[in-house]
């Protein structure tokens, strides 16, 4: 009975003390200040090349997305194919199955 009450101990200390273990590799640390937390960027780890950064960033300004990165909005994507026309959108809307519909304009949001 010693045993067991004493590996459970041992256990549920592990169990308490590995997310503190794992924090300390992260970039963010908790800390009690306003903010909550402490940065120490000298923990991060990369997985590119300061090249290839170099390069990313040449590309960001080269099409204009590092404008709205520094901004701090989405990058507005390209159209992949050319836009239907509305008589277009018409004719598929009418072509479609009333099942086809009914999936189409179910409505999926959280009441």
């Amino acid at each position: 009975m010693k045993v067991r009450s004493t590996l459970s101990l041992a256990i549920v200390g592990f169990a308490m003390a590995l997310p503190a273990v794992s924090m300390a590799s992260g970039v963010y640390h908790p800390a009690n200040t306003d903010a909550g937390f402490t940065t120490h960027w000298d923990h991060f780890q990369s997985t590119k090349t300061r090249a290839q950064v170099l390069a990313e960033l040449d590309a960001a300004r080269k099409d204009g997305s590092i404008r709205f990165l520094n901004l701090g909005m989405a990058v507005p994507t390209k159209a992949t194919e050319p836009a239907k026309t509305r008589e277009q959108v018409r004719q598929e809307l009418l072509g479609m199955s009333a099942t086809d519909k009914a999936a189409a304009f179910q409505y999926n949001g959280a009441n």
